[in-house]
């Protein structure tokens, strides 16, 4: 009996046999252990010169290393359509930027938001109670997939604000996902 990663290659080496022009492989990274995953990808990588692939997978941090064109399903029909960055872009996902995420007391909320506003590398913040005494502070770069976190960190000392937590949180497609699910209801 073959272990799943080993069934995977022997499925993925079968597709291949007769050189088709167009591949559709449904989970195919699905079972593999690091070293495969790496040798599929280099794979997958290699076969986009020579053939059309169609993946269908769940995983889509793997989507967004593998594919250049993603199309979201939901309820039958297609949902979203593009390049990852198009559709980070387009379903507001920090007009496709990672943002940075800073937990604070929520009675330094509005100076925090004030002093941020100040910070020339962020185009906007927003606030989300996160109950016990405590907020959420989303600021969004400018610059697409920036990182800005020094100055906004420079910005709450020169406030004299002591976050509990500051981070950057990547923009992603499972993000994207999540958002055309919302919508579609």
């Amino acid at each position: 009996m073959l272990s799943k990663g080993l069934r995977q290659r022997v499925g993925l080496a079968a597709a291949l046999l007769h050189e088709p022009e167009v591949l559709i492989l449904d989970e195919p990274t699905s079972g593999l252990d690091p070293t495969q995953l790496d040798q599929a990808r280099e794979l997958l990588r290699e076969l986009t010169g020579t053939h059309t692939m169609l993946i269908s997978s769940h995983i889509l941090p793997e989507i967004e290393r593998t594919c250049n064109r993603v199309v979201i399903l939901a309820g039958g029909r297609v949902r979203a359509d593009g390049t990852p960055d198009q559709l980070l872009r387009e379903f507001g996902i920090s007009g496709g930027s990672d943002e940075i995420l800073i937990e604070i007391q929520d009675s330094l909320t509005a100076t925090a938001t004030r002093a941020l506003a100040d910070v020339p590398d962020i185009a906007g913040v927003s606030a989300e109670p996160l109950g016990g005494g405590w907020t959420r502070l989303r600021a969004r770069p400018k610059v697409p997939r920036s990182d800005a976190r020094e100055p906004v960190a420079r910005a709450l000392a020169g406030a004299s604000i002591v976050a509990r937590d500051l981070h950057r949180e990547r923009a992603t497609l499972d993000r994207v996902f999540k958002s055309v699910i919302e919508r579609a209801g």
